[in-house]
């Protein structure tokens, strides 16, 4: 099975659980940490994301849909802003220097915004991208953008 296979799969599966799911029924308890296993999830797949979308624009692939450049065309196919796709794809620019930062991210730890601050800072001073990722375990998503 290829990883698209696996992620199609994976998707359509939680698309079923979320397609059934009523949140009122769900204890204060319960409905806390459903929120924080769609988090970490939401967080795996944005950095998938991140990754793949560098992968987009530098094949070219894009090239062929007439539009003014991979980050219109990846915003277009994502339904998001053109700043935003413009953001993730300098951030995976920067990743490939912070492999720390990169780790993180692919394993959830991080949020988008999170690795996105964490990459721009330490991309301007490496040595400060592990006294971020551990900042990031306890500040807020403020507190760590405006360190």
């Amino acid at each position: 099975m290829s990883v698209l296979d696996e992620l199609q799969a994976t998707v359509a599966t939680q698309w079923a659980i979320l397609s059934a799911l009523e949140p009122g029924c769900l204890s204060g308890p319960d409905a806390l940490r459903l929120l924080e296993v769609i988090t970490e999830g939401e967080r795996v797949l944005a950095a998938g994301r991140t990754l793949v979308a560098k992968r987009v624009e530098e094949s070219n692939v894009w090239r062929a849909s007439g539009e003014r450049s991979a980050a219109h065309f990846i915003a277009h196919k994502t339904g998001t802003s053109v700043g935003r796709v413009q953001a993730g794809l300098e951030t995976a620019e920067r990743l490939a220097a912070l492999p720390a930062t990169a780790e993180a991210f692919r394993a959830g730890t991080l949020s988008e915004v999170q690795a996105e601050a964490i990459a721009s800072a330490a991309a301007l001073n490496p040595n400060e991208e592990r006294p971020l990722l551990k900042r990031s375990e306890r500040d807020t998503f403020k507190q760590l953008r405006d360190e």
